[in-house]
């Protein structure tokens, strides 16, 4: 069993509180921004939780929430990501954060460096349960990899961009703006909050 740290976000709606898990603080700053809009409130927990081996993102989020929810006997959402690099048959996968550990930004770059195809799939993922409901909400971005990497942190984030101007991930997070370089209209929160005003009663 792994112990992750995750992030609650008590929604009340209704009187019902509803976990989120991720991973990341900065996704939980991104949902209580796109939740805002449906007066869902938010705040922060830890659990522990087995990470499912599996290669499919969708599965492992809903067998996390299944297990949050197993746990907490209330309705949860857990949040997830994955990265697919066509060129290199969808690797990392699910185990984009695995690659942190193994393998550098050089590494990285001679991976890619004779590929043609340097085009790059981001997956996020929701998985909501409750008592009487199972939903998975995702979204994809495609994304390109840079020759060159840009900015600190995270290798991978050093050589992917998802934006016109080509600034890397890296250099978006340091300077506060946006990694899609837009706004986007389908976010994983946007249909979950969408969803559940409209499901929920």
């Amino acid at each position: 069993m792994s112990c992750i740290s995750y992030y609650e976000l008590d929604i009340i709606i209704n009187n019902i509180m509803i976990y989120i898990v991720t991973e990341n603080k900065k996704k939980f700053l991104s949902g209580k921004k796109w939740l805002n809009p449906f007066n869902i409130k938010v705040s922060q927990k830890e659990l522990d939780i087995i990470e499912p081996q599996s290669e499919d993102i969708q599965s492992i989020t809903k067998s996390k929430a299944t297990q949050a929810f197993t746990i907490l006997h209330k309705p949860v959402l857990v949040t997830d990501a994955g990265v697919s690099i066509p060129a290199l048959k969808g690797f990392p996968g699910p185990f984009m954060h695995y690659i942190t550990k193994w393998l550098t930004v050089e590494d990285l770059l001679n991976l890619t460096k004779d590929k043609k195809d340097r085009s790059i799939i981001f997956e996020n993922v929701i998985a909501y349960k409750d008592r009487k409901h199972v939903k998975v909400f995702s979204a994809k971005r495609e994304g390109v990899l840079l020759k060159t990497p840009k900015g600190e942190g995270i290798p991978l984030d050093q050589i992917l961009t998802f934006r016109d101007d080509l600034k890397t991930v890296a250099q978006c997070d340091v300077l506060g703006e946006s990694r899609f370089g837009k706004e986007l209209t389908d976010s994983i929160w946007t249909q979950f909050g969408t969803w559940y005003k409209a499901s929920i009663p």
